[in-house]
């Protein structure tokens, strides 16, 4: 269901919730980007644009606190609700991830004490055999909560054939740009997980909100990206997200970008 179905018989409520959206778009444009996915979603029941319409029309709530109640909302047991994506079987999936995220990733997963050690370790597994991994390194997760990942719809490299450049993929994927280096990973999804086409409760579960999350239409097969930057990439990728899946799953050893 979308928002504009659920307020068909409530002009009014809608005037309001239209007027207060304006109001956040006009703020900066992830406002207006939220706006305009929120518009979009149809993943929602007709309690969840109750709870969530009452949160936005709220004229007593500062936009912090308006912002961190979406954000509750989005990760009270909403995340990956969105449509079965349509992939080919057995595709492979690639995930971009900085070194120093990932580094922070494997301290607050408890498997290492100190930044230091967390590098030390994927220093090491970078372009290690993947035979040669043992099976502690296997049960290792490779993200928390969800994850994201782009494909190729044809069954392709999912970062394409000959790879682009690190700043064209980075902005193809919608992320915005930091120092650290960057890690490709690429692996198949276990059979008890499946794609699915990301939402407006997947992307703003977070603590920040991307202004580059383009919350697709009811017949899209899967999601897509929007470039960050289309001096250097003119157009996005597809994108899915799905439950966190753990190292064996991964099909080459892991590499720089």
């Amino acid at each position: 269901m979308k928002v504009d179905e659920f307020l068909k018989s409530d002009p009014i409520k809608k005037a309001k919730l239209d007027a207060r959206l304006d109001t956040l778009a006009n703020i900066s444009e992830m406002y207006q980007r939220f706006a305009a996915n929120l518009f979009a979603e149809n993943s929602l029941t007709d309690n969840d644009w109750r709870e969530l319409v009452e949160i936005l029309l709220n004229d007593n709530l500062s936009i912090g606190k308006t912002t961190f109640l979406i954000r509750n909302f989005c990760r009270n047991d909403r995340k990956l609700k969105g449509k079965d994506a349509k992939v080919l079987n057995d595709i492979i999936y690639g995930r971009l991830v900085s070194f120093d995220v990932f580094c922070q990733l494997l301290i607050k997963l408890k498997y290492y004490s100190t930044l230091e050690e967390a590098k030390a370790y994927v220093r090491y597994q970078i372009g290690l055999d993947l035979g040669l991994m043992d099976e502690i390194r296997k049960s290792q997760q490779l993200g928390i909560y969800i994850m994201w990942s782009t494909f190729d719809p044809k069954g392709d490299d999912p970062f394409g054939d000959p790879m682009p450049d690190v700043e064209e993929l980075i902005s193809s994927l919608g992320l915005e740009r930091v120092t650290s280096p960057y890690l490709l990973f690429e692996y198949k999804l276990p059979p008890n997980v499946g794609p699915k086409i990301p939402t407006i409760c997947d992307s703003y579960a977070g603590k920040s909100w991307s202004r580059y999350f383009y919350r697709v239409g009811e017949n899209a097969p899967y999601g897509m990206t929007t470039p960050t930057d289309t001096s250097l990439a003119k157009e996005g990728r597809p994108e899915v997200v799905h439950e966190v899946i753990k190292a064996e799953n991964l099909v080459s050893p892991l590499r720089r970008a």
